[in-house]
């Protein structure tokens, strides 16, 4: 410095090593593989609208003709299963689901009509051979509810489903992601966490009861009860 100037400035150039050069790709590789998945499945939802359009227009006619009591209930059961495909598009926020973190909407829905629904999307796959269970194996669902009144005006359902299944059961390995003990899960083992999940938001839970020759899941739900008056 000379005079108040100055006359001279020392650079320090520091280089990244080669460890964190190469840490600094894989993630950037990283972003755009993701980037690339989010791309595919934005343009897979839209694809997939288009169809289930059609299956909503041509049930909405279907409403307007002269329909038997069967074919009534038939398409009821349409109904609940093509809500559900329309909400599983609309949540892509998986990770929300996986860590639990999601408000659940409330509805009002019948029992019977929302167990049908859901007992008919695995018909077509239980006239093949069912995953963990043996040959002409059996799997049965009961059902069980009991009811308790919280005042005058609160009414809580507790619903117990037990769904079992010969066989030696489901792997461990898959137990294991479903109670989220193992990070890296598998397409079923995320199915099995985000069920669980949304059950624990119902103030629920799932276990999984293994015996000689047959195994059970035991699913649990806390819900609210419509209190109907009598007239």
């Amino acid at each position: 410095m000379k005079g108040g100037a100055v006359t001279g400035v020392f650079c320090f150039l520091q280089l990244p090593s080669q460890e964190l050069q190469q840490a600094l790709h894989v993630q950037k590789l990283s972003e755009q593989t993701a980037m690339k998945r989010l791309k595919a499945l934005a343009y897979l939802k839209t694809q997939i609208r288009n169809p289930l359009s059609g299956i909503i227009f041509s049930r909405k006619m279907m409403e307007d003709t002269e329909l038997g009591p069967e074919q009534k209930r038939l398409l009821q059961t349409s109904t609940m299963c093509q809500r559900q495909f329309s909400k599983i598009l609309d949540d892509s926020d998986l990770d929300s689901l996986i860590e639990g973190y999601m408000d659940l909407e409330m509805i009002e829905f019948t029992f019977n009509v929302v167990l049908v629904a859901s007992i008919s999307q695995v018909m077509m796959k239980s006239t093949e051979k069912i995953n963990f269970t043996p040959n002409e194996g059996q799997v049965t669902v009961a059902a069980s509810l009991t009811k308790d009144q919280l005042g005058q005006s609160v009414h809580l359902a507790h619903l117990k489903l037990r769904i079992t299944h010969a066989g030696g059961g489901v792997p461990e390995a898959l137990l294991s992601q479903m109670f989220g003990t193992d990070g890296d899960a598998s397409e079923e083992g995320i199915g099995l966490l985000i069920g669980r999940k949304l059950v624990k938001l119902m103030n629920g839970d799932v276990q999984y009861l293994r015996e000689a020759d047959r195994s059970t899941f035991i699913i649990t739900i806390e819900l609210a009860a419509a209190n109907r008056s009598r007239n």
